[in-house]
């Protein structure tokens, strides 16, 4: 019977990139970036502007220049 866990973490390993192609889309408020990338400002995209930043991973996300607050969702990877 084959270790089931241990075939996840090889196919995390082998396959690295589509794993942290997942949180493309998720939104963090506060706190620091998981992973570098563009981000763009969630309260401003609602109300038609685009704020993007760059953030390198571990960088803490600051508050938008427009509306001040710190909804930031992950548009691209770099």
């Amino acid at each position: 019977m084959p270790n089931n866990r241990l075939s996840i973490v090889k196919g995390i390993r082998r396959y690295l990139h589509y794993y942290c192609a997942m949180s493309i889309g998720s939104v963090y408020t506060g706190g620091e970036a998981p992973v570098s990338g563009n981000y763009r400002c969630v309260p401003c995209e609602a109300k038609g502007r685009i704020n993007d930043i760059p953030l390198a991973k571990g960088n803490n996300f600051p508050p938008c220049a427009t509306c001040d607050k710190k909804q930031w969702k992950l548009i691209r990877l770099v």
